[in-house]
Protein backbone atom coordinates (compact mmCIF):
# COMPACT_ATOMS: atom_id res chain seq x y z
CA UNK A 1 0.00 0.00 0.00
CA UNK A 2 2.91 2.26 0.82
CA UNK A 3 4.60 1.31 -2.79
CA UNK A 4 1.56 2.45 -4.12
CA UNK A 5 0.62 5.83 -2.55
CA UNK A 6 4.35 6.76 -3.49
CA UNK A 7 3.81 5.81 -6.95
CA UNK A 8 0.84 7.57 -7.17
CA UNK A 9 2.21 11.11 -5.45
CA UNK A 10 5.27 10.68 -7.99
CA UNK A 11 3.04 10.32 -11.10
CA UNK A 12 0.78 13.01 -9.42
CA UNK A 13 4.02 15.54 -9.13
CA UNK A 14 5.26 14.45 -12.87
CA UNK A 15 1.96 15.55 -14.21
CA UNK A 16 1.63 18.56 -12.60
CA UNK A 17 5.41 19.49 -13.96
CA UNK A 18 4.25 18.65 -17.49
CA UNK A 19 1.36 21.79 -17.52
CA UNK A 20 1.19 23.48 -20.60
CA UNK A 21 0.50 27.17 -20.58
CA UNK A 22 -0.73 29.49 -23.28
CA UNK A 23 0.24 33.34 -23.58
CA UNK A 24 3.12 35.70 -23.12
CA UNK A 25 5.19 35.59 -20.25
CA UNK A 26 6.52 39.12 -19.45
CA UNK A 27 8.47 40.35 -15.99
CA UNK A 28 6.22 42.74 -13.83
CA UNK A 29 6.16 46.50 -14.79
CA UNK A 30 8.09 47.85 -11.37
CA UNK A 31 11.13 45.19 -11.89
CA UNK A 32 14.02 47.32 -12.91
CA UNK A 33 17.04 46.15 -15.36
CA UNK A 34 19.86 44.34 -14.34
CA UNK A 35 22.49 46.34 -14.83
CA UNK A 36 23.47 49.61 -14.40
CA UNK A 37 23.78 50.65 -17.80
CA UNK A 38 20.68 49.45 -18.53
CA UNK A 39 19.13 51.37 -15.72
CA UNK A 40 21.09 54.82 -16.31
CA UNK A 41 19.85 54.30 -20.36
CA UNK A 42 16.42 53.68 -19.00
CA UNK A 43 16.45 56.53 -17.42
CA UNK A 44 17.45 59.12 -19.46
CA UNK A 45 14.72 57.82 -21.67
CA UNK A 46 12.62 58.36 -18.82
CA UNK A 47 14.06 62.02 -18.74
CA UNK A 48 13.34 62.82 -22.05
CA UNK A 49 9.91 61.35 -22.33
CA UNK A 50 8.80 63.73 -19.15
CA UNK A 51 10.65 67.08 -20.50
CA UNK A 52 9.43 66.69 -23.69
CA UNK A 53 5.84 66.34 -22.57
CA UNK A 54 5.85 68.64 -19.70
CA UNK A 55 6.02 66.20 -16.69
CA UNK A 56 7.87 68.04 -13.91
CA UNK A 57 6.77 66.08 -10.89
CA UNK A 58 8.36 63.06 -12.99
CA UNK A 59 11.29 64.81 -13.71
CA UNK A 60 12.31 65.85 -10.34
CA UNK A 61 11.30 62.54 -9.23
CA UNK A 62 14.36 61.36 -11.38
CA UNK A 63 16.75 63.96 -10.14
CA UNK A 64 19.38 63.65 -7.53
CA UNK A 65 18.73 65.50 -3.69
CA UNK A 66 21.68 67.15 -4.64
CA UNK A 67 20.22 68.99 -7.59
CA UNK A 68 17.21 69.65 -5.84
CA UNK A 69 18.62 71.46 -3.34
CA UNK A 70 19.12 74.03 -5.50
CA UNK A 71 15.30 74.97 -5.28
CA UNK A 72 15.21 75.55 -9.04
CA UNK A 73 13.03 73.55 -10.64
CA UNK A 74 9.42 74.71 -10.04
CA UNK A 75 7.15 73.75 -12.69
CA UNK A 76 7.30 77.56 -14.12
CA UNK A 77 11.05 77.60 -14.30
CA UNK A 78 10.98 73.98 -15.83
CA UNK A 79 8.26 75.11 -18.27
CA UNK A 80 10.84 78.27 -18.80
CA UNK A 81 13.69 75.79 -19.80
CA UNK A 82 11.66 73.90 -21.94
CA UNK A 83 10.09 76.53 -24.26
CA UNK A 84 13.59 76.47 -25.46
CA UNK A 85 12.67 72.70 -27.06
CA UNK A 86 12.25 69.12 -27.00
CA UNK A 87 14.85 66.30 -26.06
CA UNK A 88 15.94 64.15 -28.25
CA UNK A 89 18.86 62.37 -26.13
CA UNK A 90 21.57 60.13 -27.49
CA UNK A 91 24.32 58.88 -24.91
CA UNK A 92 27.60 58.46 -26.31
CA UNK A 93 29.78 57.69 -23.71
CA UNK A 94 28.90 56.02 -20.17
CA UNK A 95 31.76 55.67 -17.58
CA UNK A 96 30.17 53.84 -14.11
CA UNK A 97 31.88 53.78 -11.06
CA UNK A 98 30.24 52.19 -8.15
CA UNK A 99 27.09 54.42 -7.22
CA UNK A 100 27.89 57.07 -9.42
CA UNK A 101 28.43 57.24 -13.38
CA UNK A 102 29.29 60.21 -16.02
CA UNK A 103 27.96 60.32 -19.44
CA UNK A 104 28.37 62.03 -22.62
CA UNK A 105 24.99 62.85 -23.88
CA UNK A 106 24.03 64.63 -27.58
CA UNK A 107 20.93 66.55 -28.08
CA UNK A 108 19.24 65.67 -31.28
CA UNK A 109 22.90 64.48 -32.62
CA UNK A 110 24.73 67.89 -31.23
CA UNK A 111 25.70 69.75 -28.74
CA UNK A 112 27.23 67.09 -26.36
CA UNK A 113 27.02 67.66 -22.50
CA UNK A 114 28.68 65.81 -19.48
CA UNK A 115 25.92 64.61 -16.77
CA UNK A 116 26.38 63.06 -14.00
CA UNK A 117 24.19 60.31 -12.25
CA UNK A 118 24.01 58.70 -8.38
CA UNK A 119 22.31 55.96 -7.30
CA UNK A 120 20.22 57.21 -4.42
CA UNK A 121 18.07 54.29 -2.36
CA UNK A 122 18.80 51.55 -5.12
CA UNK A 123 18.26 53.88 -7.70
CA UNK A 124 19.73 56.20 -10.34
CA UNK A 125 19.31 59.63 -10.31
CA UNK A 126 19.94 62.08 -12.75
CA UNK A 127 22.35 65.00 -11.57
CA UNK A 128 23.60 67.38 -13.38
CA UNK A 129 21.46 70.43 -15.11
Amino acid sequence: MTRLMVAVCAALSLAGCARVTTGDAAAPSDVRPWSAEEQIRDLVVAFEGAWNTGDYAGLRQMMCAELLAQDVFSDEELADARAEGTLDLTIVELKIDDLSARSIIENHGEDADEIAFVQEEGEWKWCEY
